[in-house]
């Protein structure tokens, strides 16, 4: 029935409003995904604590770097994993054994990566069952909570602190067109309050973020970046909902031509 709601996703404040964040596979080199956070977090106004996590490094930029997500000081809300994606199962069941509840997994190279990527995408999903946390990606850039100042991903548009807030909320699969869209609304002063890049989607989907942006009540436009999604249903569900709420979603869909999949492959 097109009117049921399914339930909420439970922890998407924590994973979009974080006091706490580990960054696994923290590296000193800020260009590199495992090293931006570290110092957008720092220098862009993250009001909570953050902790480099890498067996390789005792400190990193003047902070404590923590061996393994379970020897950190304290039970992280959101974990940012940027090591290989081999790696990546292992890092995920850690994250689950130290009470972190919420990732985002930027490493590539599973399902959209060919033969090997897509014999490492059964262990990932394992991984992410057995463990209990909610997984934004893989192959991801991350998200921006700007009312907050929360910086969780690296690329071009996390190396701007000066983004204009506003009551937009932006959901794409794609990273890169997440950043472009940013950049042409800043041109007409449209400001976005968040941004989130799904990625391949392995668990949390562009849908359960739409769920939770129509109950923000300072969002009032949500817009979508759909390259698929697997429950058609859902999605008109969460439409009906939006017009009773008087919240309008637009959605870009593509895929629907030779180029645009093969750019949906991508994810």
């Amino acid at each position: 029935m097109i009117g049921a709601q399914p339930p909420a996703v439970p922890g998407l404040e924590k994973m979009l409003s974080p006091g706490s964040i580990a960054v696994i596979g923290a590296s000193p080199e800020a260009r590199r995904p495992g090293g931006h956070p570290l110092v957008s977090l720092r220098d862009y106004g993250f009001g909570g604590r953050v902790y480099p996590v890498n067996p390789r490094h005792r400190e990193i930029n003047g902070m404590r770097c923590f061996p393994n997500a379970m020897d950190l000081p304290e039970t992280c809300d959101l974990a940012l994993v940027a090591v290989p994606a081999a790696e990546v199962p292992a890092v995920i069941g850690d994250c689950g054994r130290a009470g972190i509840r919420n990732a985002i997994v930027f490493s590539a190279g599973f399902s959209e990566a060919g033969a090997e990527g897509l014999a490492l995408q059964p262990r990932l999903d394992a991984a992410i069952r057995d463990s209990g946390v909610r997984v934004v990606g893989p192959n991801c850039v991350g998200l921006l909570n700007l009312r907050e100042r929360v910086f969780s991903g690296f690329g071009a548009a996390f190396r701007n602190p000066q983004w204009k807030p506003g009551p937009v909320a932006l959901i794409s699969q794609s990273g890169g067109f997440a950043y472009s869209i940013m950049a042409f609304c800043q041109e007409q002063s449209i400001g976005m309050d968040y941004m989130v890049s799904t990625g391949n989607e392995a668990d949390l989907t562009a849908i359960d973020f739409i769920e939770y942006f129509l109950e923000k009540d300072e969002i009032r436009l949500i817009a979508v970046y759909l390259e698929g999604l697997k429950d058609g249903r859902r999605l008109r569900a969460l439409g009906q909902r939006a017009l009773e709420a008087g919240k309008p979603i637009g959605v870009w869909k593509v895929g629907n031509t030779e180029t645009g999949r093969k750019a949906a492959v991508s994810h």
